[in-house]
């Protein structure tokens, strides 16, 4: 089952976590490469039978998704211990890791530890801090900036990615998260938890208790922290906001089980996804895939017709 899954995105040439956009922009390049009304001497009758299949396989959002619960299955019984070895196609946009030693590292985290202390952000509607790999960026460390975040706030960003945190420090957040000065303005969270091998299932629950009730936006990443499972996955499912239009979960080897992991690994990145029942979902999809099909078969329609007049 993993190497059909696999065979099918290279047939069409996309990678794996390619959208459904451009797995049909690959097929509709490949159907007027080798299709017989569209390439005439060129097509090739075995490649189109196979692009084909590819795409009958990929094209419906749910069965794609279904191929990728089997293949990280498949994965999960070759490594022991963790159950998904491929990120989800929702995962949060890259926060790109900055090419720096050490020092300077701990330096930028001091400094901006600093600036919060100080009330340098007192003003700010946005605020965005990396403390990415600095080891002085522990739970106390996590507490003071939860404690002197400015009011007001709109949109915040923090990265925490290899810190040596846990779930105190993840609680703490919680905490502020929740408190009436932030809880009314926020709108967007985005937190960067990869490799905080301290957090655990009980850091999403304490998390997913204190979302804010008017969050539009959350993008949590808790890659390879594998000590957060179903626990955490359900909370999150249950606590989330009615508002929150947007979610995108980082799941890189952790211990969420495929059940979960189906529900949060939505082509289209919708908070709607992990709040509502999988047969919502499917009926959405299914919606989406007959407009789809009217769509390329329009488009097929065209081809053959600027064959025959060529």
């Amino acid at each position: 089952g993993a190497r059909r899954c696999f065979n099918h995105y290279r047939v069409l040439g996309v990678e794996r976590a390619a959208t459904q956009a451009q797995v049909r922009a690959a097929y509709l390049q490949l159907v007027r490469e080798c299709h017989p009304d569209a390439a005439g001497r060129n097509a090739s009758a075995e490649r189109f039978r196979k692009v084909q299949a590819a795409w009958e396989a990929l094209k419906d959002p749910v069965a794609r998704a279904a191929l990728e619960v089997e293949r990280a299955s498949t994965a999960s019984q070759q490594q022991p211990g963790f159950v998904h070895m491929a990120a989800a196609r929702n995962t949060p946009e890259p926060w790109p890791t900055r090419r720096e030693d050490q020092p300077t590292k701990e330096a930028r985290a001091r400094r901006q530890l600093a600036a919060l202390a100080e009330g340098e952000h007192a003003a700010a509607t946005s605020l965005r801090l990396n403390f990415e790999l600095a080891a002085t960026m522990d739970d106390v460390a996590m507490s003071a900036i939860a404690r002197d975040l400015p009011e007001g706030l709109k949109r915040l960003a923090l990265k925490f990615e290899g810190c040596p945190v846990t779930d105190a420090g993840v609680e703490a957040i919680a905490r502020a998260l929740s408190a009436p000065q932030h809880a009314a303005s926020l709108q967007e969270v985005t937190l960067d938890l990869t490799s905080c091998r301290g957090v655990t299932s009980a850091g999403l629950v304490a998390l997913a208790e204190a979302m804010p009730g008017g969050l539009l936006a959350l993008s949590l990443d808790v890659s390879f922290c594998p000590a957060v499972g179903d626990a955490g996955m359900a909370a999150l499912a249950h606590r989330l906001p009615e508002s929150v239009v947007t979610l995108r979960l980082g799941l890189l080897e952790t211990s969420v089980s495929p059940a979960w992991r189906a529900l949060a690994d939505d082509s289209m990145p919708s908070a709607a996804g992990l709040r509502r029942r999988p047969v919502i979902n499917r009926r959405r999809r299914r919606g989406a895939a007959r407009h789809e099909r009217v769509a390329l078969r329009a488009e097929h329609a065209a081809l053959r017709s600027a064959a025959r007049r060529s």
